[in-house]
């Protein structure tokens, strides 16, 4: 490679500044192949292409015969190709400044998003619609992108849904005109990797309806189907379009479809929906266009699509005044059901038209609809059927009800009357009209009687409730929760409601309204309460309404306790725990003082010497001093007497500290009366040997002697030596 040597300065003026370009497009997929063009002035000889942060050119070509432009080409991109680029070219004496950065982006890192119009891709010219990009993916940044000679690039941060939990950026664009094409593709990207995009979401057109001949749209199915048929609609019209599209009303995007020619000059495409389900059901548009022209035609007359077999309900259908009429007779087809439908249609089998619909009547206990046929004639022979349904989507239908026959014979031909005398017609006049008022009068007295009846049918039910439902309420996760958990109270029922009301007993706020959801075979709706108090502790109750009318409720469900428990027992179970160890604690208190002063009297009980007899019978005595003895004036009845058994022993065998003073048996003088202390402890009784008397001589019998316990030695004072 060439050194080139650096500008000269001694050159006045700079050069002008290069354009670089990426063929075909600066947003590029991986594994594709890009072309830089760098495009310098008249007589430049060298170009170099940089990537930014990277010092060194990636590519240099020096050529010795000038040129103005200059290619270098990428194949196989890769995450290490996408970046910002720049050029410069070489003069024969200088270099010139850098050209303005070229982002290129390279495509297919991660999963692709989805893009959606928001109402729906049908606008009108002028009209500014919001384009939706949404990916479960955690990406930070979104790009949207406009194909066509008018480009538009759009970059916005991501924001959370916070209904379906995704990452999602809107776009405004607008205001729409017919002038152009308007055709979307949405990417993702992390923000930390700007150059590296998600895979391109499916293409998004807007479509401008005009002012131009609207084509027709038929369904040879039939507007009521099975579900598992197959569906095909066809979109035709007798202007030569080159392209129609099909879109259902609510739906994010629309088919389009090149359009045929037909020997009789019309021009059509087949659009075929397969086998049909629940998400078939919806209404449906086409539109009609050229390819020169970015302008749609009027939309189509809508065509509804049922689905039928979409909830366990079968409707009856009955006939008045026969099945078998004449042609100019009237004709009503009566659909009744006892389950809550929100519309009856009835259909005739092979007709082309849309069936018919009507709002029934609730009337003794049936939802009832009447189709009224004036003056019929032939073309309404056939076979009709009736379903039902139900607010929460009007074309998924009931089970069709059993089919029927309706006839509709020819005009009756007129007979001649028999000539009649002038007076006989006038009395048969007459006749005629008082048995029509007879028949009034009769008819008036029915409807009146009918009308009463009724009255006081409905009375009832006002007073039990506005209609027979009685939903159920439950609470999620239990009935008692503490302060700051989330709950949710359940209700439902498997009859049709159109609201459900939650009420709290003695709340002056007013009730919570929820639409409810069609949820296994039941219409349930959730009340979250989120971080609860103990102010929401209550009895709760909910109610059905219908759409008839918002303010005539169903009987209230079974009462729901809940109890929000907060600090207040947490307080009250620390006060409990407190107290019981209190209450503990004094008892232990009071038992170790009791034990401390039975351990004293123990002490002072072993301090009284114990003596035992021969048969090991206690025996503790004391002296009793004179200060105790009883004077002979307070002689002891016969009844309280001592008995011999009971005798004092002599003083010989008993020491003499604790024996009472011997007296002398034959003393006729005045004697104290002794007298014993006896505790609780047990007396025994023995016997001993007799003392001696004075002359030495024993005596004739032994003496009987008690051992006496003394509990409390302290309580009586010791003898002392007078």
């Amino acid at each position: 490679m060439a050194v080139l040597s650096p500008s000269c300065s001694f050159l006045a003026g700079p050069l002008p500044k290069p354009v670089l370009r990426a063929q075909p497009h600066s947003v590029v997929s991986k594994q594709n192949n890009v072309t830089f063009l760098c495009e310098g002035a008249t007589g430049a000889r060298g170009y170099r292409f940089y990537k930014e942060l990277h010092q060194n050119p990636r590519h240099t070509e020096i050529s010795q015969n000038p040129k103005n432009k200059n290619e270098f080409s990428i194949s196989k991109l890769d995450s290490q190709h996408a970046g910002r680029y720049r050029c410069q070219y070489w003069t024969l004496h200088r270099w010139s400044e850098l050209s303005d950065s070229l982002e290129l982006v390279v495509t297919g890192f991660y999963s692709k998003p989805r893009l959606s119009a928001q109402p729906s891709p049908e606008v009108t010219e002028g009209q500014n619609v919001t384009l939706q990009c949404h990916s479960g993916g955690a990406y930070y940044c979104f790009s949207l992108t406009k194909e066509g000679p008018q480009q538009l690039s759009q970059t916005l941060d991501s924001q959370c849904n916070t209904y379906t939990g995704q990452l999602q950026a809107l776009f405004s664009v607008g205001p729409v005109t017919s002038s152009q094409r308007w055709r979307f593709r949405c990417y993702s990207f992390d923000i930390y990797s700007p150059q590296m995009w998600s895979e391109p979401s499916d293409p998004l057109e807007l479509l401008v309806s005009g002012l131009s001949k609207k084509p027709s749209l038929l369904s040879h199915q039939g507007h009521i189907l099975d579900s598992g048929k197959s569906l095909t609609l066809q979109c035709c019209s007798d202007i030569k379009y080159e392209r129609f599209a099909l879109y259902k009303f609510g739906g994010a995007d629309f088919i389009q479809k090149d359009g045929q020619w037909t020997q009789s000059g019309l021009s059509l495409a087949n659009f075929t929906l397969g086998s049909v389900s629940r998400s078939t059901g919806g209404q449906y548009r086409c539109y009609g266009a050229n390819n020169l022209s970015s302008e749609w035609s009027a939309s189509s007359d809508p065509l509804d699509i049922l689905i039928t077999g979409q909830f366990q309900v079968r409707p009856f259908l009955s006939v008045k005044p026969n099945s078998t009429v004449h042609s100019g007779d009237n004709v009503t087809l009566l659909c009744k059901t006892a389950y809550t439908v929100d519309t009856f249609i009835l259909s005739k089998e092979g007709a082309a038209h849309q069936p018919q619909r009507l709002k029934p009547k609730l009337q003794v206990r049936e939802f009832k609809a009447e189709f009224s046929m004036s003056a019929v004639t032939s073309d309404l022979s056939g076979t009709y059927r009736c379903y039902g349904s139900q607010y929460s989507s009007l074309y998924l239908l009931s089970y069709a009800s059993d089919p029927m026959e309706l006839i509709v014979l020819g005009p009756t031909e007129a007979s001649n009357p028999p000539p009649s005398r002038p007076m006989s017609a006038g009395l048969e006049r007459y006749l005629q009209a008082l048995i029509g008022v007879s028949v009034a009068f009769l008819l008036f007295l029915f409807i009146l009687v009918f009308l009463l009846l009724r009255r006081k049918h409905q009375g009832k039910f006002r007073k039990k409730g506005q209609f027979e439902v009685i939903p159920s309420l439950s609470v999620k996760p239990n009935s008692t929760v503490h302060s700051g958990d989330n709950v949710t109270l359940l209700c439902k029922t498997a009859y049709t409601v159109d609201t459900f009301i939650l009420s709290k007993e003695g709340a002056a706020h007013q009730p919570q309204r929820v639409k409810p959801k069609f949820q296994f075979g039941e219409f349930q709706a959730e009340f979250t309460m989120s971080a609860v108090t103990s102010d929401l502790s209550g009895t709760y109750r909910c109610y059905g309404s219908q759409y008839s009318s918002l303010y005539l409720l169903s009987h209230a469900s079974a009462p729901v306790e809940l109890t929000v428990s907060g600090l207040e027992r947490y307080l009250q179970a620390l006060i409990g725990v407190s107290v019981a160890f209190l209450l503990f604690l004094f008892i232990l208190v009071f038992l170790l003082l009791r034990r401390k002063h039975q351990g004293k009297f123990r002490k002072k009980d072993a301090s009284v010497e114990d003596m035992k007899s021969e048969d090991g019978v206690e025996l503790d005595t004391f002296s009793i001093p004179q200060a105790f003895s009883i004077p002979q004036a307070f002689s002891i009845p016969q009844a309280f007497s001592i008995p011999q058994a009971f005798s004092i022993p002599p003083a010989n065998p008993i020491p003499s500290s604790h024996c009472l003073p011997h007296q002398d048996a034959e003393s006729e003088e005045p004697q104290d009366v002794v007298y014993a202390q006896l505790c609780s402890r047990s007396l025994r009784q023995g016997t001993a040997v007799p003392p001696r008397s004075q002359a030495g001589e024993a005596t004739e019998e032994p003496s009987v002697y008690a051992a006496l316990a003394v509990t409390r030695p302290g309580s009586v004072p010791h003898d002392k030596e007078q």
